[in-house]
């Protein structure tokens, strides 16, 4: 494990018309570091995970991220800089496979199709996706082989799965395809909210030590 601190969170402060849920946070992570949060129903561990993650704001505080501030950033930014995360309450697309929920994380490295002009770049991409050109076919093979890797982290649970649609899963695979999906991102840092919750203990060890083979292949 590294000195090197990726995350800093330094005073961190929100507040709800008067209700406090998250008061003075101060986290560090370093690399290659696991560190958990813990805390009761209702203490602020979602509201400190949106904070970071850029789906809220900060009151007061500062969050770094490899030493620059991210405080205040869209999630999809911050996405690209290297932070994923999942939620408290599983999120997958049900009509997609498990495959495709798994490429969705994917989607920052995607570069055949990308143009910086946002109008001209989403046209683009449109028109790349069916035309199809030589560089975009190799990306997708390359990304879909990335996504299988991924998915066999999770051994018989997801791989044979790899083509349902996501909606057929148990509840407990589809926290595993959620984590999948964020584990595609190959993200310098990753947020994990609850996720084990609603799994019997059979089926919690599987999850966490597919995160953890995930990140110490970095």
């Amino acid at each position: 494990m590294s000195d090197r601190a990726i995350l800093e969170v330094r005073g961190l402060r929100r507040e709800f018309g008067g209700v406090v849920a998250v008061d003075g946070v101060d986290l560090v992570v370093r690399e290659g570091e696991t560190v958990s949060v813990i805390g009761p129903n209702g203490a602020g561990k979602t509201t400190l995970f949106n904070l970071i993650s850029g789906l809220d704001q900060p009151d007061a505080g500062q969050i770094c991220l490899d030493g620059r501030s991210i405080a205040g950033l869209p999630p999809e930014v911050l996405a690209a800089r290297g932070l994923a995360r999942t939620f408290q309450h599983g999120r997958v697309f049900g009509n997609l496979s498990v495959l495709d929920n798994v490429l969705i994380g994917a989607h920052t490295r995607q570069h055949a199709h990308r143009l910086r002009a946002p109008v001209v770049g989403m046209a683009a991409e449109l028109l790349l996706a069916l035309i199809q050109p030589p560089a975009w076919r190799a990306e997708q093979r390359r990304l879909r082989q990335e996504a299988l890797e991924v998915l066999a982290l999770f051994g018989d649970r997801l791989l044979p799965r790899a083509d349902q649609p996501a909606y057929t899963l148990s509840y407990a695979n589809r926290r595993r395809t959620e984590i999948a999906r964020a584990l595609a991102l190959r993200p310098r840092i990753l947020l994990l909210d609850e996720p084990t919750a609603g799994m019997n203990p059979t089926e919690t060890p599987s999850c966490w030590s597919s995160s953890a083979r995930s990140s110490s292949r970095g």
